[in-house]
């Protein structure tokens, strides 16, 4: 049962145009809801196992020069060798990677493939990188140079397969991965990459072979496990995919993608309980996970559940308070569930959380338009308006002001009128 304030079927086609994105698309810029209001969160992951290069310096520091009374201290003018400097960005760059600072480590791996031609490792740390900020035609690129500089790093030709086929290359990550398993035999992840290279190019029947051939050479890996279910799934062969999943549990059940697979799985056989509970367990695994809200809410609108998808609403912006795009998204989704009570509770709390961001307050402001506060929602957006230091962003509220009062019945026009003669807009 809604707990909207009624206001008309003219108060509700506003709210459904302010929410449903119609109005959105028009006042923000283009591509995002937000795509001016919030900042995009950098990837965090964590440092690569790489070896470290030894470091050829002799732990015997040498003499120190002897100073002649009344001279300064001699000044070093000696300048290091392309191959020390080369040496000391690599060490620089798995110091920042280490540390979190992903772009500062990838310019000091590419600075020192770059001053030395032929020291190995670089390369591929660069490679990595790349991969994990999803540049996979740059990771191709650096993983290939990795494979001249050292044609015997098999970890560098298996990622070299791997960006490539993630690239859409398919033939040749598929025949350099058969090649290596060639060269590998008993090296479980080249055959775990050939056979995910060769369903991602749609070769399905052919992936379970290697795929299982990772698995018989393998320590128990649940990634192994898991990638094999997902083929025998595409194969309709359901019960053998949920036996696998299963396996994958068994060997790392805080794995939220393997509940997520399992949950599809179940959700496809129309066992749409034990899906709803697959999803639950990798939320619990990964309270960020984003899959683990979207399979539950997905699965609760086709349940028409809205009491259930608001729920799963809260959890998410609970678990991610400073996502304003997911807080903008709940309050528009749940608003047209006919949920706009839910709707703006998600709102208030957006404000509360932070109330110096501009974009809470917009947030807040559409919500209680939905829900039929005309007076306290013009108030939100001059709170935002007044937050806002872009020119650009404040014109943006303005518009948006300027919908809801042409969109306003005749009983909110003194409203609005006197809420222009407050706030003129600034002389050209």
């Amino acid at each position: 049962m809604s707990s909207s304030a009624p206001r008309g079927a003219q108060r509700a086609a506003v709210a459904r145009f302010v929410l449903t994105g119609a109005a959105l698309a028009r006042f923000f810029a283009p591509g995002a809801a937000l795509a001016c209001f919030v900042a995009a969160a950098a990837a965090a992951a964590g440092p690569l196992i790489v070896p470290q290069r030894p470091d050829s310096v002799s732990i015997e520091s040498p003499p120190a020069p002897l100073l002649v009374p009344g001279r300064a201290a001699p000044v070093d003018t000696t300048l290091p060798t392309p191959q020390q400097f080369a040496r000391g960005q690599y060490a620089l760059g798995q110091v920042m990677e280490r540390q979190g600072n992903l772009p500062g480590a990838l310019m000091a791996y590419r600075n020192a493939a770059g001053a030395d031609s032929s020291l190995r490792g670089p390369s591929y740390a660069a490679g990595m990188l790349e991969m994990k900020m999803k540049v996979t035609s740059r990771a191709a690129d650096s993983f290939r140079e990795e494979v001249r500089r050292n044609p015997k790093n098999l970890d560098a030709a298996r990622e070299l397969g791997i960006a490539l086929s993630a690239e859409g290359k398919h033939t040749e990550a598929i025949d350099r991965l058969r090649r290596l398993t060639v060269r590998a035999p008993s090296d479980d992840r080249a055959w775990y990459a050939y056979g995910v290279a060769l369903a991602s190019a749609g070769r399905t029947k052919e992936a379970e072979s290697p795929l299982r051939k990772a698995i018989a050479l393998a320590p128990a890996r649940a990634i192994e496990h898991r990638d094999l279910g997902v083929v025998l799934a595409q194969l309709g062969r359901v019960g053998d995919a949920r036996t696998e999943y299963r396996r994958a549990l068994a060997v790392d059940a805080s794995d939220p993608s393997i509940w997520i697979d399992l949950g599809n799985v179940e959700s496809r056989a129309g066992r749409t309980d034990s899906a709803l509970v697959a999803y639950r367990e990798a939320e619990r695994r990964d309270s960020s996970y984003a899959l683990a809200y979207e399979a539950q809410i997905k699965t609760y609108e086709q349940l028409k559940r809205p009491d259930d998808v608001a729920d799963v609403y809260l959890r998410w912006v609970t678990a991610m308070p400073d996502d304003l795009d997911l807080r903008l998204r709940a309050v528009r989704d749940l608003a047209n569930l006919d949920r706009r009570d839910r709707a703006l509770e998600i709102a208030r709390d957006g404000v509360r959380h932070r109330q110096s961001s501009p974009t809470a307050h917009v947030i807040l402001g559409l919500a209680l338009e939905s829900y039929g506060n005309s007076r306290e929602a013009l108030a939100e957006m001059r709170r935002a308006e007044s937050l806002f230091q872009s020119a650009q962003d404040v014109a943006r509220v303005r518009l948006l002001i300027a919908s809801m009062r042409r969109s306003a019945p005749d009983s909110l026009r003194a409203m609005y009128d006197a809420d222009s003669l407050a706030h003129p807009e600034p002389t050209r």
